[in-house]
């Protein structure tokens, strides 16, 4: 969810407030206490204080080679953001990794950002948010939970895995309503191909309308027939 709405992690979120700061307190006057604290403290390396914590976050950023006198505080913001939306990012897509939900996720996600459908109005949004995050009840997750092997996870229509690829691509249990739905592309998109990335990252909100109903279309279909 991370990922979709495009927020980091509140410790990263800690970390801007942090730098921005340490900032604000060292272009104060030489003569202010907190800003000789810091500077005593970096000169000492207790490891305790909140100055070592700042060096190292600094560090880890590769934002130690900044003079904090000499940048302005709109410019040192600017790079206490990218660089921490490097680091979050990094993070995000490691832990991406690890979550074999995520398995159709990490094809379509490459960018911690939020999503435009997300403002769809039409509710038919979340089904196509289920099938992006692996929230489904498809029966490659369903048999995660049940801890199936992958072969065993069969479609309902047919004899394939049913993941997310086959739910909306493959499957010959929906080709009428595929056909439909490419017919529609063709004629009011002038759409000829459908792939995965195309039906879980459409960026066009008029096409996203007819993918939504696609997919409903599609989850009727599947619920007609008896688990």
């Amino acid at each position: 969810m991370l990922g979709e709405i495009g927020w980091y992690e509140i410790i990263f979120q800690a970390d801007i407030a942090r730098l921005l700061l340490y900032h604000s307190i060292m272009n104060k006057d030489e003569n202010n206490i907190c800003r000789k604290i810091i500077t005593y403290q970096f000169q000492h390396e207790n490891v305790k204080s909140w100055s070592f914590m700042i060096k190292r976050l600094l560090h880890s950023l590769k934002l130690q080679y900044y003079d904090i006198n000499l940048i302005t505080a709109k410019s040192w913001k600017i790079r206490v953001l990218t660089a921490i939306h490097e680091k979050a990012s990094f993070v995000w897509k490691h832990s991406m990794n690890l979550k074999p939900e995520l398995r159709t996720y990490v094809q379509l996600k490459s960018n911690l950002c939020y999503e435009p459908y997300l403002d769809d109005k039409d509710n038919q949004k979340f089904l196509l948010l289920k099938l992006r995050v692996g929230t489904n009840n498809l029966e490659i997750e369903k048999g995660r939970h049940e801890k199936k092997n992958i072969k065993e996870r069969l479609c309902r229509f047919c004899n394939g895995v049913e993941d997310e690829r086959h739910f909306l691509l493959d499957c010959p249990g929906y080709d009428g309503i595929r056909d439909k739905f490419k017919m529609e592309l063709l004629v009011n998109h002038n759409i000829s191909d459908i792939d995965l990335s195309m039906v879980l990252n459409q960026v066009n909100p008029i096409v996203r309308s007819s993918i939504y109903d696609f997919i409903a279309d599609c989850y009727r279909r599947r619920s007609s027939v008896e688990d």
